[in-house]
C-alpha cells in the first residue's frame, strides 16, 4: 500500500516567508519587533484579547506586563522598570 503524508496544518499567524521575516498586519505576535509595522498589540482586539501586529496602533507594549503587575525583571515590563517602589 502507498503511503500517502497528509498536509501541515496551516496557521496564518505563524505563517512567515522566512527566519526573521517581520509579520504582516493582524497576525499574532508577542513582541513588537515581530511586526512588520513595530506594533503588538490588543488595543484593537475586542473579540479574543489576543495580541497582534496592529497597523496604526498607539498601544503597542507587545505581550509586556503593564504597570502595577507583578513581575520579575526589567524586560517583563511594557515601562521596561521592574521594581519593589510601590509594594507594600
Amino acid at each position: 500500500a502507498a503511503l500517502t503524508v497528509a498536509a501541515p496544518f496551516s496557521w496564518p499567524e505563524i505563517v512567515s516567508s522566512g527566519p526573521g521575516t517581520p509579520k504582516g498586519d493582524w497576525l499574532f505576535c508577542t513582541i513588537n519587533a515581530e511586526c512588520a509595522n513595530g506594533c503588538c498589540s490588543a488595543e484593537q482586539s475586542t473579540s479574543d484579547g489576543r495580541y497582534k501586529c496592529t497597523p496604526g496602533g498607539t498601544q503597542c507594549t507587545g505581550n509586556l506586563l503593564s504597570a502595577g503587575t507583578l513581575c520579575t525583571r526589567d524586560s517583563d515590563c511594557a515601562n521596561s522598570c521592574c521594581s519593589k517602589q510601590y509594594s507594600s
